[in-house]
């Protein structure tokens, strides 16, 4: 696929002090202490705006993590996602000073309930106008089960069997319950809504029992965009189905190419065309006026990230406590009940399993899971052509080191570069998130499994 095309670049962000590149909050010129205030999402959020982004996403996760040593010690410590602040609750003043802007949040289907969340989301698409999307995670820490009232996490494909009837419920309550002319808006009659258009669900399954209807009224989209990553089959097989944006990783462009291509057909046994999907790969990118100057800005990042600090973000994600191995052991690439795209990356995606002692060293060089460009701003716009050109990715999540003047730097000195070359074309007009990204309506559109859901109900008094 060519790279000469509009890409798509995202904001990656976490409500904490400290994330992705561990430590990395320790720089001096940081200004992560800020994320309790809400000026600073204000400020970011009308920054991203004016510079284009398409949207602000936020990871999210429910515990702390506790596997590396067995104790949850280095994650306080080092402020290893922790503390994190609800990413929902700041989104709405960030909505109030922005026009284009998306903003996509995590939250997951193991411990949300699909009313209250439809409910939530319907809410915040009306205030967007249309500019949300959603991120569906199953969630993996033990810590977050126990914070639920379980006593260990749901095995992994009862997570998925779970997701999957959340989703259809999601669906049922934002797209067939309420028929799109039930509004009226009356007040001679003194009728809001055709009560014979708005319907209950009675939806009975395994894991959920709704009977509907849903308390929102239909919002511009409906159905927020949905995001998604995985990288096991029963992950890759989900996203098939239901993901619109997808999150692909790696740290060879041409593997990552083998992915991509990879999902893009596993979309189409389901019944969907390839480009039904948007597929975006982390970067991260360390600018200066020459390329001495990054080197030397690259040194001062590595200095300020924590050894202990990233061990324990991988270890709470991927399940390995590194720890407990020499630098001349391996990890097993064997199904686990952790987040199996973690440990992937070092284990199964490659051609022979990475050492303990590469992957620590890997996890303390800057990006821990994907590229760093270093240099100055034509060499990182280069960079950035050359990953989509040989990967196929429509986009990026752009990861931050320094906050907030990577993003800053990037939408300064790169974005400019990318727009020269036509791989960079901010918005024209106001428009939801998915007109945004495929240019196609509003709306969810067949074979989407949530449009199945409309006009599937009747009248139920």
């Amino acid at each position: 696929m060519s790279a000469s095309r509009p890409l798509i670049f995202n904001a990656f962000e976490m409500n904490g002090v400290g994330y992705y590149a561990q430590g990395s909050w320790t720089h001096p010129d940081s200004q992560r202490h800020r994320y309790k205030d809400l000026d600073y999402w204000v400020e970011r959020a009308r920054f991203l705006d004016r510079a284009g982004f398409t949207a602000l996403f936020f990871a999210d996760v429910l515990g702390v993590y506790d596997v590396y040593r067995q104790s949850p010690v280095p994650a306080i410590e080092g402020a290893v996602d922790f503390p994190l602040n609800d990413p929902f609750m700041v989104i709405p003043a960030m909505l109030a000073v922005t026009q284009n802007l998306a903003f996509a949040v995590t939250a997951s289907t193991t411990y949300e309930h699909p009313f209250t969340f439809a409910r939530r989301f319907g809410t915040l698409d009306h205030l967007a106008k249309g500019r949300i999307g959603w991120n569906v995670v199953t969630s993996y820490l033990p810590n977050a089960a126990r914070n639920y009232g379980l006593p260990d996490q749901l095995p992994h494909e009862v997570r998925y069997a779970r997701a999957e009837e959340f989703l259809t419920v999601f669906y049922k309550l934002l797209e067939g319950s309420w028929e799109d002319d039930a509004v009226l808006y009356d007040k001679a009659a003194k009728r809001y809504a055709d009560a014979d258009k708005v319907h209950r669900i009675n939806h009975q399954g395994e894991y959920f029992s709704v009977q509907g209807p849903s308390l929102t009224e239909p919002s511009v989209q409906r159905t927020p965009v949905i995001f998604q990553a995985g990288a096991s089959a029963r992950g890759l097989a989900f996203a098939a189905r239901h993901a619109e944006v997808v999150f692909v990783n790696g740290m060879n462009p041409d593997a990552l190419r083998i992915n991509v291509d990879k999902l893009r057909a596993a979309a189409v046994a389901a019944g969907r065309a390839a480009d039904s999907i948007k597929v975006l790969t982390d970067l991260s990118v360390v600018i200066g006026r020459s390329q001495a100057e990054a080197e030397k800005k690259a040194d001062a990042i590595r200095a300020a990230q924590s050894p202990e600090a990233q061990y324990a973000a991988f270890g709470g994600a991927s399940g390995f406590d590194l720890s407990r191995y020499g630098d001349d052991d391996t990890l097993s690439a064997e199904p686990h009940n952790f987040s199996r795209s973690e440990s992937a990356r070092f284990t199964s995606e490659k051609a022979r399993p990475d050492s303990v002692g590469a992957i620590r060293q890997r996890l303390v060089n800057l990006s821990p899971y994907a590229p760093t460009l270093v240099g100055t701003p034509e060499s990182i716009a280069g960079g950035i052509e050359n990953i989509a050109r040989i990967t196929g990715v429509d986009g990026f999540n752009l990861h931050e080191f320094v906050s907030p003047h990577d993003f800053t730097e990037f939408a300064e000195q790169v974005l400019p570069v990318l727009t020269e070359r036509g791989l960079f074309l901010p918005p024209e007009k106001e428009s939801s998130l998915r007109n945004r990204l495929f240019g196609k309506g509003d709306r969810l559109s067949v074979p989407h499994p949530a449009a199945d859901f409309r006009g599937r109900f009747t009248a139920q008094k």
